[in-house]
């Protein structure tokens, strides 16, 4: 009879395991998919988000893309304005 209830104990565990993975792996797959989406629309201004810059001053991976991407919608005439933040790494606040 123990036998019989740790089985249906481990299996229930089990089950809510995969239930979890296929939930966390349904949701990562529709955040892919709407970010993957190009959703541009007219706007007042563009803004793009800081990154990591390099030690030798180059932009990281990450900054370069966020820039690129938005020169193409400063170039389709998305928005008059193009703006650049920067990284907030050594803030204090």
């Amino acid at each position: 009879m123990l036998r019989l209830l740790l089985r249906a104990a481990l299996t229930g565990i089990v089950m809510l395991i995969l239930a979890g993975l296929a939930v966390f792996f349904a949701i990562a797959w529709q955040i892919n998919r709407t970010g993957a989406r190009d959703q541009a629309q007219p706007g007042d201004a563009i803004v793009v988000l800081g990154a990591c810059v390099e030690p030798d001053g180059q932009p990281g991976p990450d900054l370069r893309s966020r820039t690129m991407h938005g020169i193409r919608l400063f170039q389709r005439g998305l928005a008059p304005y193009l703006i650049c933040t920067e990284d907030y790494r050594d803030d204090r606040l």
